[in-house]
């Protein structure tokens, strides 16, 4: 299949769970396989994620990068089941909004359940996982398209404000190359300094 990111990115409604009969349909297992391995071959340099709907499938299905393992892994009928850890706001970009940042407030522990498929398996393996850090920061990006939300323009401006405030103004100013307080995990100079100078 030819997959392609759609610009403007088509805005949709939860999409429904496979169901078990469609889950081992070899029709199924043939699209999230090319899916992967158009992430893998495509989307390396560009991005750490990527939901079928971005691509104009209405499917609940996505690949997620493993920034530990270098592998890409498919999460069919993905769910968060549980959050955990603190939440914090977290810069992010989107392949569906190339150039832009979002302030996105994100849990710092996720467990995920979801289905997952590999060449080596002619079956669908129910895996459950617990992401800490930037992984499960990829998994609630892409769960979140699945699941209907998109970024609000209007929003953006609120979201800055709100995470300026974890810059307390009696704490010392961060160093051109401390990490951001903001929690990005960027250098400050490559991440708040242009904002808040």
């Amino acid at each position: 299949m030819n997959f392609k990111i759609k610009h403007p990115y088509p805005e949709h409604q939860p999409i429904t769970p496979f169901s078990e009969r469609e889950l081992h349909s070899l029709e199924l297992r043939t699209k999230v396989l090319d899916f992967v391995e158009y992430a893998a071959l495509n989307l390396s340099l560009r991005g750490v994620g990527v939901a079928a709907p971005q691509v104009g499938i209405m499917e609940r299905f996505c690949c997620v990068f493993d920034p530990e393992t270098k592998v890409w892994t498919t999460a069919v009928n993905p769910v968060i089941t549980k959050r955990s850890g603190p939440e914090t706001f977290k810069v992010e970009g989107c392949l569906s909004f190339p150039g832009k940042e979002f302030w996105v407030k994100r849990s710092e522990i996720v467990t995920v359940q979801y289905f997952k498929f590999d060449y080596h398996l002619e079956e669908p393996v129910f895996t459950e996982e617990t992401a800490a850090g930037f992984k499960a920061q990829i998994f609630s990006h892409e769960i979140g398209h699945l699941d209907g939300e998109t970024y609000n323009w209007e929003l953006r401006e609120t979201q800055r404000d709100m995470a300026k405030k974890h810059f307390d103004p009696k704490t010392p100013k961060p160093g051109r190359n401390d990490d951001c307080p903001c929690g990005s995990t960027k250098k400050y100079k490559r991440c708040c300094i242009p904002k808040y100078g």
